[in-house]
């Protein structure tokens, strides 16, 4: 930004380039850290123009301190700016500038903050007045321990009525109150409930609250070991709520597995479902119906244990994806597309010709196990949380007029729009050539160079030649 500035300077109409560039967009990062920012402190320190060596200014702050004084001085500019990122370091250390940005800030909708103000603590209350009276137009705000005071009030005030997104961390409120303040947002879309004291059924009852909880498109509900499936259900269940909810986050509840089923079925528009549950048990799978939606398009599906040596090989641990895997197979989740998952052998339990272990459905006459999926998928799958996500594209079986068995075809996936691919693909995409492994999977095969003897030039490969 300050070489920017001095450019403008010089050259008017490169000046006005500039100005109307700012103008039209709509959001504006002011600074975020990178991997070179090391580099350039380096090159700051060896250079005259930033004072004796060893001796530099916060470049962070810097270009935090310039920005609020170039919106300070240009009204349309500051109107214009709806999003404002910080570094994590920026924020927590420099909330003065960061209360003195806001102040020039009007229509400012995201903004990243220091943890303490979510939590209410003295050093953040000028940062607050900063947002409650400059900031009328926030979409986003999270409350925490220690906010309790803030967020029974926000049903009288003022301030803060578009409000989309709100985020409740281990609040201790009642669930009266909750449903209350949340009814007085006419725009809430998204809700994140997340270690609340006390929080349990009885927030989906509309009978024992006289304002029950509105619906919303985004729900998350995390640590609430006293949320079970009935009430959860009943919930979804409302008219209002299951044609209106479209993603569903669900951690370290009382919601078993089993009852996922039951979550789905009211849910008509649900697109996002992400689940992570800690096992102490084996699966029911007999007696339980497969996990059905014609609308779901992505599923997380990250059940764990505390143990590690309990995870892949254990009956009880891969029970719960062989009812997941026997879903897919029978085509209960037909829009289906990307699909999350801690385990390591559920794409052998997706091979169509290969069914070990899953239940059937109905046979052909050559006693082949006969598949319901007709959509490709995309199956990212991963031993620990900690790991990185492998992608196997798996393609819905095929079969022509010569073939007697159920057939899946593998194309070269392109690498145009980059996908959240493992490090083989991402880093040495060019060197790698598809191969199918009979059910859609992908090797990452090395390229095979002659020997060259030392002072001889290596031969020229074409970059484009494995695509033939």
């Amino acid at each position: 930004m300050r070489d920017l500035a001095s450019c403008a300077r010089v050259d008017k109409q490169w000046s006005a380039a500039v100005t109307q560039l700012l103008y039209c967009n709509v959001r504006l990062d002011a600074v975020h850290y990178c991997d070179r920012e090391v580099k350039l402190v380096n090159q700051r320190k060896a250079s005259a123009l930033h004072g004796r060596k060893g001796d530099v200014r916060d470049a962070a702050q810097e270009r935090l301190h310039l920005f609020y004084r170039t919106a300070k001085d240009n009204d349309r500019l500051a109107a214009s700016v709806e999003s404002l990122k910080t570094p994590f370091v920026t924020r927590e250390v420099c909330a003065p500038d960061l209360a003195r940005a806001i102040s020039v800030l009007p229509n400012l909708r995201y903004v990243d903050l220091p943890e303490d103000i979510f939590s209410e603590t003295s050093t953040s209350t000028i940062l607050r007045l900063e947002l409650e009276t400059r900031c009328p137009d926030l979409r986003w705000m999270k409350y925490a321990a220690g906010a309790e005071a803030s967020f029974a009030a926000l049903a009288q005030a003022k301030h803060w009525r578009k409000l989309e997104i709100v985020e409740l961390h281990r609040l201790t409120v009642d669930a009266s109150l909750i449903c209350e303040v949340l009814s007085s947002l006419p725009n809430m879309n998204e809700l994140v409930l997340s270690g609340v004291q006390g929080l349990d059924d009885s927030i989906f009852s509309p009978v024992l609250r006289p304002v029950p909880l509105p619906p919303v498109e985004r729900l998350g509900l995390h640590d609430l070991p006293d949320i079970t499936a009935t009430g959860f259900v009943h919930y979804l269940s409302r008219p209002k709520v299951s044609g209106t909810i479209t993603s569903i986050r669900l951690s370290n509840t009382a919601l078993p597995i089993h009852a996922l089923n039951r979550i789905l079925e009211p849910c008509v528009k649900l697109r996002n479902l992400h689940v992570v549950h800690m096992i102490d048990r084996p699966f029911p799978l007999g007696s339980v119906p497969p996990l059905t939606s014609p609308s779901l398009k992505r599923l997380k599906y990250e059940i764990n244990t505390r143990a590690s040596h309990q995870r892949n090989g254990n009956p009880s641990f891969e029970s719960y994806y062989l009812y997941l895997a026997r879903s897919l197979i029978q085509g209960t989740l037909p829009s289906l597309t990307h699909l999350y998952a801690l385990s390591t052998t559920l794409i052998a339990m997706l091979a169509p010709l290969s069914a070990v272990g899953i239940e059937q459905v109905p046979e052909r006459s050559n006693n082949s196990p006969e598949t319901v999926m007709t959509q490709s998928l995309n199956v990212y799958t991963k031993s620990v949380s900690e790991l990185e996500w492998n992608l196997t594209l798996i393609n819905p079986p095929a079969r022509g007029p010569r073939t007697e068995n159920y057939e899946t075809s593998t194309r070269p996936m392109s690498l145009h729009r980059p996908l959240p691919l493992s490090p083989q693909w991402r880093e040495q995409g060019r060197e790698s050539v598809s191969v199918g492994n009979g059910f859609g999977g992908f090797l990452t095969v090395p390229l095979q160079r002659s020997p060259v003897s030392p002072g001889q030039k290596s031969p020229r490969q074409d970059p484009d030649a494995w695509m033939g």
